[in-house]
């Protein structure tokens, strides 16, 4: 077939044009040009957003409400975005030679080796958690000791002078602080922005993201995530902190690749895989100081699959690591700064937020709970589908400069420190209250006001950050410490720029800020419920805002991450109280339940809009089980002999981009898979392989294989005379055991394979011919939607329903024959 820039072939598959060095790929689109002739899995809305020449912002921002239930719709540009990224093997090449090989091998357990690298990666994520928290805590405390100072210095000024003298200094601190932080992405690597947790999610499912585990996001990453906190932005560090401990897995296990017997055993696709895994889970409990926390939350929405009975043990084993080292290292900072005793465990920077509540629990607590659930899931959903809308936006006028980037993340900061600092004005100051068990009042601010003993309730969440701003709606007895206007005006303000800021080009999370703007609305709801009992003279000892600011942030990101297990169980390691365990299981119930109602979760949604292929539950295409994986496999397959040249080897390289190549008899059936790093491999090197099998003792032996699945370009191989002739002879290294299935094999369950094995190829066999393959992106939720569409519309009624005694009819080979549904990945 001729491939033209931008042509259509007789099925509608956009064809992209070729890019240098690389054949092209058809990536299917939709086809329709009209509303008429839409097909019926098409979004309307989405077709106007693809070939509409204006911008229409309200049916932009509409593109982010998809119920949870519903597949996202990719459009033209994001299918070709979507070819970048590539599939991992994590299964092992079993071939003849490999299994000789591991009955040969006797070198050191490869047990003990993983037990000695989760031990340090534990410990090397504690130490650079605890260096980050002190770089916050010295850059925090010079603003503090800054504004403060000029504070003094402008007390005989006029009011106003000493605002704008305050205002002036924290705009050219949080402006240049900002500025930087976006710079370092921007110029340095681009890889670093956001948080790194859809990356990290995509790396789990089984997508090798390109760029994200180098080494310079890493250090990159630490130093704008620095920048970012300390300029008062509505950001936090624990989405980072998880991508940073990521990084850290992966250096861990690549790192000794050179220096260990059998190294590359130690740093295969699997065992990088696993480190991901380990160092997420600590990256969780350092940024929480929650090593249960950690293991539940990898398990429950990060990792596809894993060894759980080995795994679980070492990761387990990381996250308390972390945390020990973490909290020794901690107090051993306490011991420097004032002198207290050294090895006692003392709450971490971000359990010192929550206090344990010590309030009995009663019955109609549940009421407000559930209203604070479903408050938390619809802020969280209105949060997400503006946030959409923004990305869009930035990706349409801003992501394309550089300079506009840097721009856009400087005026956010510019306008925030502006309203933060003026707003606190338009609000009287509150005496303190006279209760001796409020030992948390030291941490309201009391500068601005004038007269002693009073504090400014809106400066105390607006000039604190997140953190500490948290640490105020959380205290205990003080209904009236914070009244309704400031918490909305505050809201307002805090839920309007978290928008606009999450998904600019800064190193920085989202978890803080969901957890904050849930506390605003569970204590907006606690002043509310307790106004209304207050009105009808009943007394509620039990009714506390600051246990409902606590279930609110619990609600909020729920809502925002669709997490359950993993994050009741966070908030009850970072409170150290379980008396409120069971109403915060309820108002994360609730918040997932509405916010599965309105949207994806925030990360998926992420996930969506930079293109990365993930398989989402099978539960978003509906009758998966009535439909067999030939509807959506990819056919013909390009199939190779288990004898043949190195001249044609490599012509079969050349005529396609596929990953996988089925090793088939004359007859067609299949004998094993060769993957394309093998086959490149053996073409870049063919007189090592002309003899197949591998000598009994071969020293060489671990680097031959190291060489086989080490990736290398067609255009390196070179091929002479005396080569290019030459007959290889693959049956030693094909794999005799890759993963096939059968043609009428259920939809439902390929998916599921895919999902819970960590596939990249899946053969589709009839008898023992290979008819067919499938990879990740057949099993996109719109891929499969649009197939099942077109078979329901060629497949008379008479052969899906039972009319008059009639029978199911066996599909025929011409209704086996689906789409070409794009490049193997």
């Amino acid at each position: 077939m001729v491939v033209h820039d931008g042509s259509l072939d007789e099925y509608g598959t956009f064809l992209c044009p070729p890019r240098e060095g690389l054949r092209s790929r058809s990536v299917p689109v939709l086809q329709s040009r009209d509303h008429s002739s839409m097909p019926s899995d098409a979004d309307p809305l989405l077709h106007w957003a693809q070939r509409s020449n204006t911008l229409n912002w309200v049916n932009l921002f509409r593109l982010g409400y998809l119920p949870s239930w519903q597949a996202w719709k990719f459009t033209t540009a994001e299918q070709r975005t979507m070819k970048e990224f590539d599939s991992s093997d994590l299964h092992p090449v079993v071939s003849y030679n490999y299994k000789r090989h591991l009955l040969r091998d006797t070198g050191p357990r490869l047990k003990t080796r993983k037990w000695f690298f989760m031990i340090l990666l534990g410990t090397v994520l504690g130490l650079l958690a605890w260096f980050v928290r002190e770089c916050l805590s010295l850059v925090m405390t010079m603003k503090t000791g800054l504004v403060e100072g000029i504070s003094v210095d402008t007390k005989g000024l006029p009011p106003a002078l000493g605002q704008m003298h305050i205002l002036a200094t924290l705009l050219v601190v949080n402006v240049g602080l900002a500025g930087l932080s976006s710079l370092l992405v921007v110029v340095l690597e681009p890889t670093a922005a956001g948080s790194g947790v859809p990356e990290v999610i995509a790396t789990l499912n089984g997508i090798d993201v390109p760029g994200v585990f180098s080494a310079r996001p890493l250090f990159v990453k630490l130093a704008s995530l620095i920048c970012a906190v300390c300029s008062g932005l509505p950001v936090g560090l624990q989405g980072p902190l998880i991508h940073i401990g990521a990084q850290v897995g992966h250096f861990i296990v690549m790192g000794y690749k050179d220096y260990l017997p059998a190294g590359h055993k130690v740093c295969s696709q699997k065992r990088r895989y696993e480190f991901i895994c380990a160092g997420s889970a600590c990256g969780v409990a350092s940024a929480f100081n929650a090593p249960i926390g950690g293991l539940l939350l990898v398990m429950e929405s990060m990792a596809s699959w894993w060894d759980r009975k080995l795994l679980t043990l070492m990761i387990f084993c990381a996250c308390l690591v972390t945390s020990l080292v973490l909290t020794v290292m901690w107090s051993v900072a306490l011991w420097f700064q004032k002198g207290r005793d050294v090895g006692y465990f003392v709450p971490n920077y971000l359990q010192s937020t929550i206090h344990p509540f010590r309030f009995r629990v009663h019955i109609y607590e549940f009421v407000p709970t559930i209203i604070i659930g479903a408050a938390g899931g619809a802020l969280s959903s209105l949060f997400i589908v503006l946030n959409t809308g923004v990305i869009r936006l930035r990706q349409r006028y801003i992501n394309h400069s550089k300079w506009r980037q840097v721009l856009e993340v400087c005026c956010i900061a510019a306008a925030f420190t502006t309203f933060s600092v003026m707003l606190p004005k338009a609000f009287d100051c509150i005496p303190l209250g006279e209760d001796p068990e409020q030992a948390y009042q030291e941490q309201w601010v009391t500068a601005l006001c004038d007269q002693p003993l009073h504090f400014n309730p809106m400066a105390s969440l607006s000039l604190h950050s997140s953190l500490r701003a948290m640490s105020c709606l959380f205290s205990p007895k003080s209904a009236t410490a914070f009244p309704p206007g400031v918490l909305l005006t505050f809201l307002v303000l805090y839920f309007s720029f978290a928008v606009v800021t999450a998904g600019s080009n800064i190193s920085a999370g989202i978890v803080v800020p969901s957890m904050l703007m849930g506390a605003v609305v569970g204590r907006l709801f606690g002043l509310a419920f307790l106004t209304l009992l207050s009105t009808f003279g009943l007394e509620a000892k039990w009714l506390d805002p600051g246990v409902f600011a606590y279930l609110g942030a619990g609600a909020c990101l729920a809502g925002m991450t669709r997490l359950s297990i993993s994050l009741v169980v966070i908030m009850v390691e970072l409170s150290g109280d379980t008396s409120q365990s069971f109403g915060l299981m309820v108002a994360v119930y609730v918040a997932v339940l509405v916010g599965n109602h309105f949207t994806h979760s925030l990360y998926k949604q992420l996930m969506y809009l930079k293109c990365i292929p993930i398989l989402d539950d099978s539960g978003l295409v509906r009758r998966l089980h009535a439909f067999d994986v030939s509807k959506i496999m990819s056919t013909p397959v390009i199939t190779v002999p288990p004898l043949l040249s190195v001249s044609r080897l490599g012509a079969v390289l050349d005529s396609c981009e596929h990953n996988a190549f089925p090793v088939t008899d004359p007859r067609g059936e299949l004998l094993g898979m060769a993957t394309r790093k093998q086959l490149l491999g053996i073409v870049a090197n063919p007189i090592e392989y002309m003899n197949g099998m591998l000598p009994q003792h071969d020293e060489s032996v671990h680097r031959k294989f190291q060489k086989l699945t080490n990736a290398v370009h067609l255009d390196d191989c070179q091929e002479t005379d005396t080569t290019s002739d030459s007959l290889i002879d693959l049956t030693p290294w094909m794999d005799t055991s890759p993963f096939t299935v059968q043609w009428d094999f259920s939809l439902k369950h390929s998916a599921d394979l895919f999902r819970n094995m960590g596939l990249r190829h899946l053969i589709i066999l009839k008898g023992r011919a290979v008819v067919g393959i499938v990879t990740r992106r057949d099993l996109l939720p719109q891929v499969i939607e649009r197939s099942q569409s077109q078979w329901m519309e060629n497949v008379p009624k008479s052969n899906l329903h039972h009319n008059g005694g009639s029978q199911h009819s066996t599909p025929s080979s011409m209704e086996l024959r689906t789409l070409p549904l794009g490049a193997f990945i």
